[in-house]
């Protein structure tokens, strides 16, 4: 006979079973039962420990064991074996009863997570990985705050631990002493000009004392006021590169072992040879390009002007210095920076050309990944305020140009507060992102679609002719915004209020064109909510 309780447990959507005060399983609800697929004579007792996965069992007992000694709530993960034979990721959280005869027992499928955790961690092994091989560690710099931090790489590059000074003055300390009021005027040339950092210099590192040679990339934000707020970039270990440079000769045992491929041709640049690395890195060997024009790596990417342009550097300066895409013999694209030095003899003339070239593939990677960082949101992959405030000014800019309107919109939902007090952030979450998508789908491709932080949205929408055409953009977002949410199981739902000025009706700047679509959308909450409201500059 079932108790009240587990009439109301039986076909909740969790795997859910009761055990006695010595842990033997008496009563299955119908999900357990059916996750499994095995009927309740094979799993009362302990016989549903058999669909336990081999190398859990033990464990897994051993956890209840000191769980139910204790009269303790617990928390255990394990394999379970599902009704098409496949072990699953189980997170298993049991609670004893009132009268302590028993444990309920509360189980949750987990294994995508699991799954998920589980690359996540392979991924960030084998970018640090990466990293350490090509001496490379990336920074973050708040300005205003004067802070630097860094992954343990970048310490190993610059020889400090965790405990040195991260900030303007401790990394000028690092700098070798000749160079360090030319390294802070660069760096103050770099804020005022709003440049890229890109720079090598010497340090001399605190933990052994030795002098290497770093090159330093970084980019700089800035406020709405023009202010440098923090700079991001990397550092990369180039000793062996300044060594290659300024000694321009063959020296075999630094050519052959240099993590850099290197490429020397004659002055008719015909390849005479090649490194180890070279091979490891394009896929040619010396016999196979001995005696050809570097041309046959070419990408295809830079036309001709750019490799016109390097020739003239060269022949006038001797050096030339770029980032290029190269291709493999197997025909994959390979993204890098090429050094190249003319060698001269003692007349002056020219005998060789020698090229340095240093894959930075995981380097771009690592850009990719800061940059979305830096401008997109994390939960829904929209753009974040920084990303949508450079696309409004865009959109100010070629409205002014080409004699066209543009909507800014800010969208705000209505009572979304419950749904994360009621059934917890992962809903709400779940529930942004479809809004997210929803959002994206009831615009044009060329409109942008942002968020700002909890359940507020910003909708840019450009290329108006008239006024009068927002309005069924906007009544298709109130109407997609307002459909019924089926999450996990459960639905939802909500609604939203949404606020719009129109551009150059309202002939404002991008910071009074957000605040007064604000404020139309207050209008639009005090009105009743769910509906829009377009700001009238005559208000």
């Amino acid at each position: 006979m079932q108790t009240a309780g587990q009439r109301v447990l039986q076909n909740i959507p969790m795997l859910i079973r009761h055990t006695d005060a010595e842990g033997r399983a008496d009563w299955f609800n119908t999900s357990w039962l059916d996750y499994t697929g095995r009927p309740l004579l094979q799993e009362t007792g302990e016989l549903w420990l058999t669909s336990v996965h081999p190398d859990d069992q033990q464990p897994l007992k051993t956890g209840l064991r000191t769980a139910f000694a204790r009269r303790e709530a617990y928390c255990l993960e394990y394999r379970l074996r599902n009704h098409q034979g496949s072990y699953r990721w189980l997170r298993e959280q049991g609670l004893p009863d009132q009268d302590g005869k028993g444990y309920t027992c509360f189980g949750h499928d987990i294994d995508e997570l699991k799954t998920a955790l589980h690359s996540l961690e392979e991924l960030q092994c084998a970018l640090r990985q990466a990293q350490e091989i090509a001496r490379v560690g990336y920074y973050t710099y708040d300005i205003r705050g004067d802070h630097w931090e860094s992954p343990y790489i970048l310490n190993q590059i610059f020889g400090i631990d965790d405990n040195y000074p991260h900030t303007l003055q401790g990394w000028l300390d690092l700098v070798v002493p000749e160079s360090r009021a030319e390294m802070e005027n660069y760096l103050q040339d770099v804020f005022r000009q709003k440049a890229p950092f890109q720079r090598e210099y010497r340090i001399r590192r605190p933990r052994d004392g030795e002098l290497r040679w770093v090159q330093g990339e970084g980019r700089i934000s800035y406020d709405e006021s023009g202010q440098p707020l923090a700079m991001v970039g990397t550092i990369r270990d180039v000793t062996d590169e300044v060594a290659i440079k300024r000694t321009l000769s063959i020296d075999a045992a630094v050519f052959d072992h240099s993590q850099q491929a290197i490429l020397i041709t004659d002055n008719d640049r015909h390849i005479v040879k090649v490194n180890s690395a070279f091979t490891r890195v394009m896929g040619y060997t010396l016999e196979e390009v001995q005696g050809q024009n570097p041309r046959i790596l070419n990408s295809g990417l830079q036309d001709a002007s750019f490799y016109e342009s390097m020739w003239h550097t060269l022949h006038y300066t001797g050096q030339w210095r770029n980032e290029i895409w190269n291709r493999r013999k197997d025909g994959t694209m390979c993204p890098g920076i090429l050094d190249i030095n003319a060698v001269r003899d003692e007349h002056g003339q020219i005998v060789h050309y020698v090229g340095v070239f240093t894959e930075i593939t995981e380097l771009k990677n690592t850009q990719r990944t800061l940059e979305r960082l830096v401008n997109f949101d994390a939960l829904t992959g929209l753009p974040n305020r920084v990303l949508m405030m450079d696309r409004l000014n865009h959109a100010l800019s070629q409205s002014n140009r080409y004699n066209r309107m543009i909507a800014v919109c800010f969208l705000d939902l209505d009572n979304f507060k419950p749904v994360n007090d009621n059934h917890g952030h992962a809903y709400g979450d779940a529930l942004l992102v479809e809004v997210a998508n929803r959002l994206t789908a009831a615009v044009r491709g060329g409109d942008t679609i942002a968020r700002l932080g909890g359940d507020e949205f910003i909708l840019i929408l450009t290329e108006l002719e008239h006024g009068y055409e927002i309005a069924p953009t906007l009544d298709r977002v109130m109407s997609s915004v307002a459909r019924p949410y089926c999450i996990e199981g459960a639905t939802f739902s909500i609604t939203a209020s949404l606020g719009a000025t129109l551009f150059p009706r309202d002939f404002s700047d991008a910071d009074t064109l957000l605040r007064h679509a604000d404020l139309a959308m207050y209008r639009a909450k005090q009105a009743g909510r769910n509906r829009y409201q377009i700001y009238a500059p005559e208000d």
